[in-house]
């Protein structure tokens, strides 16, 4: 049959004085709000393999302020979700959530991005539940074929093996964690997608209140470079 044309929706763009990228795409639709933003600490960019995947699974374990119950309840209580998932260019936050909290929202979004505390506790569990995890992964034959075509794909480059190893995870640690996410971290070079009810101008002027205070420029060597 024919093709169907596929309709871009209109959007608007602007930058923040600290340097990150919005796009807004307004829809009038219901009154809620679609938001994905993508930092530049992908799997790849990680010095050690599962760093980052690490740095996106404790993300959300606390702050300086409230531990990882707090921070669970504190969003849900907006009839929200905030989550974090790594993917090999980008380290992802997405969430949902009712347009009249918008505010609320996105002043505890800044807080995780500018006070996770990763707790060594935390970590400490993660570490032990992903050496259980490997073990089934490499169970997998689906994994395990994934992983011989990485490597063929890509010698040599990141992208030849972005999974945790036993090795790999050896040889990190909470600080490691956490350093990574900080330096990487950063408004410069990141973008922001704002989908549903929602103005462009009036997204400006309440991200600048409660995102002004997140600042840092772009992390060096944050995204691999272009495969073979």
């Amino acid at each position: 049959g024919r093709v169907r044309r596929i309709v871009v929706p209109e959007f608007e763009t602007f930058r923040l004085a600290n340097g990150l990228e919005v796009v807004v795409v307004e829809d009038r639709t219901l009154p809620l709000l679609q938001m994905r933003l993508a930092l530049r600490a992908g799997s790849a960019a990680a010095p050690v393999a599962g760093l980052a995947e690490a740095a996106a699974d404790l993300v959300l374990k606390g702050t300086r302020k409230e531990t990882a119950r707090q921070l669970a309840e504190g969003f849900s209580g907006l009839g929200s979700r905030f989550d974090a998932q790594d993917q090999p260019d980008y380290l992802l936050f997405h969430g949902s959530l009712l347009a009249e909290s918008s505010e609320r929202y996105f002043a505890r979004m800044a807080d995780v991005l500018t006070q996770a505390s990763f707790p060594g506790a935390e970590f400490d569990l993660w570490a032990k539940n992903m050496r259980e995890e490997l073990k089934i992964r490499r169970a997998d034959p689906g994994f395990l074929a994934e992983e011989r075509l990485d490597k063929r794909l890509f010698p040599g480059h990141p992208y030849e093996n972005l999974s945790p190893t036993n090795a790999s995870l050896d040889a990190m640690n909470r600080d490691a964690v956490a350093d990574f996410y900080r330096r990487c971290c950063a408004p410069q070079g990141a973008v922001m997608v704002l989908v549903g009810d929602v103005k462009a101008a009036a997204a400006r002027k309440m991200l600048d209140r409660v995102l002004g205070r997140w600042g840092g420029g772009a992390p060096e060597q944050a995204v691999a470079p272009m495969p073979p």
